[in-house]
């Protein structure tokens, strides 16, 4: 295959990747719409501030799979190696995320009723016992999901995100869908968490087992093929690729843990509606985007370096246009829309709708810049610029909640991300595509980018 074909057909992937993503997205925005209200409705504001904290928290534990899953895209993308590789890749990610799961139901356990999730939560409404029932089901699910999201992974590897996307639209629209059946029929939160912790671990699971059939059987992950140099190669690779996720994590993801513990469950349920419904531009444009990451490494290992600029100030500028564009459009209607579909005890301040669009423009701007970094396995430098990030979030965000309130941790963010991802990791996107257009050029035998078809 010629470069101008592979760049065709990774433009093709990036297209369908796109529509998939705006399709799927339209499906959950739908379905937050109608099933948000009901389950504040039969929860409460308290409940469905419990609900949103734990579940949204919760997600940290995903990390426990030692960056395997996303490691797994760029090794199984740049693999050049054949199917023996292609095999021995799949089944030793399997055999620690596995094991990886096991361990996270026992953490799971522990966590779950160590820590001080009663007043971690801000709802004294809400038993603590049933608090820490919750937790559990919440970590549980989690743990789960760590070994099921490889099938994610693989698809997108092979350069199928838009197959990715719909289940992952299925999981996401799933999830509150069950969620709301336990609020309506038992009003217990304990339920209402397993519902909506519980059903993206099984869809994935059923997308898993779909996706491993269709594999070529001369690469299917199989338990005798597990190497133990190989284990120790993605380890080693997955443990800088763990510290991004755990230093973005922290740094963005306990923004709904910060809001509730310093101003209380009903200002954690304002923000968490606040963000799922600016996040319906930053999650839409990442899916949008995320076949980036499989795409700029298989341009790298064919060295078509014009494509991978091109598709990177391209992209950029799309990502950034598109989320100014749209964050203007939610912080004109965000309180109108808010007030029409919950209304008033969740309408969010103009100050949160301002920070909140501000965030959503520099997520989104900055998803194209992470992925090509992914791609290309550069975790080292995203690693050493996030640990100050974190720190910069962390006490900007309990610095600014004291000082101005829940819009605090929004506007924290987005200046932790601009100075520590925009300004360095920008150049040194630039000076690894100058090295990669100066670097003697190698034929490399071509490998059909999706072996499922």
């Amino acid at each position: 295959m010629t470069e101008s074909a592979r760049g065709v057909a990774r433009n093709r992937a990036l297209v369908r990747s796109a529509i998939a993503a705006i399709a799927t997205r339209g499906g959950t925005t739908l379905g937050t719409l109608l099933l948000t209200p009901v389950l504040v409705h039969f929860l409460g504001v308290d409940g469905y501030g419990v609900l949103m904290t734990l579940t949204l928290t919760t997600t940290l534990l995903l990390l426990g799979d030692f960056g395997i899953a996303n490691g797994l895209v760029s090794k199984l993308s740049l693999n050049k190696d054949g199917p023996d590789r292609a095999r021995a890749i799949l089944s030793s990610s399997y055999a620690i995320v596995a094991s990886a799961s096991v361990v996270g139901l026992l953490v799971a356990g522990l966590l779950a009723f160590a820590l001080p999730w009663n007043s971690w939560t801000g709802a004294d409404g809400v038993p603590a016992i049933d608090i820490h029932v919750a937790a559990f089901i919440a970590l549980a699910g989690a743990a789960l999901q760590l070994t099921t999201n490889l099938g994610q992974k693989i698809e997108l590897a092979h350069q199928r995100a838009h197959a990715a996307s719909f289940w992952l639209g299925v999981a996401n629209v799933g999830a509150p869908a069950v969620a709301t059946v336990a609020a309506a029929l038992t009003h217990d939160i304990r339920w209402s968490v397993a519902g909506m912790a519980l059903t993206p671990p099984v869809v994935f699971w059923i997308q898993s087992r779909r996706v491993i059939r269709a594999l070529p059987e001369d690469i299917r992950p199989r338990r005798a093929y597990v190497s133990r140099a190989l284990v120790k190669e993605l380890l080693s690779s997955g443990a800088q690729f763990t510290g991004i996720a755990l230093l973005a994590a922290v740094a963005f993801q306990l923004d709904t843990l910060i809001v509730s513990s310093v101003l209380g469950s009903e200002a954690a349920a304002t923000y968490s509606v606040t963000i799922r419904v600016f996040g319906l531009v930053s999650t839409t444009i990442n899916v949008a985007a995320i076949q980036l990451w499989s795409a700029f490494a298989d341009a790298t290992k064919h060295g078509d370096v014009l494509w991978a600029r091109r598709a990177l100030v391209r992209t950029t500028a799309a990502c950034a246009g598109g989320a100014a564009l749209l964050s203007a459009i939610l912080f004109l209607l965000g309180k109108p829309v808010v007030r029409l579909w919950l209304g008033d005890d969740l309408v969010p301040s103009t100050a949160l709708l301002a920070a909140a669009a501000l965030w959503t423009v520099v997520v989104s701007t900055s998803a194209p810049l992470v992925f090509f970094l992914n791609g290309n396995e550069k975790f080292r430098q995203q690693l050493i610029f996030g640990v100050p990030m974190a720190i910069c979030n962390i006490g900007g965000s309990l610095w600014l909640v004291h000082s101005i309130g829940v819009s605090g941790v929004l506007w924290a963010s987005s200046f932790a991300s601009i100075v520590f991802v925009w300004f360095p990791l920008g150049p040194i996107a630039y000076r690894l595509l100058w090295r990669q257009s100066h670097a003697p050029q190698v034929v490399e035998r071509d490998v059909d980018p999706d072996p499922a078809t």
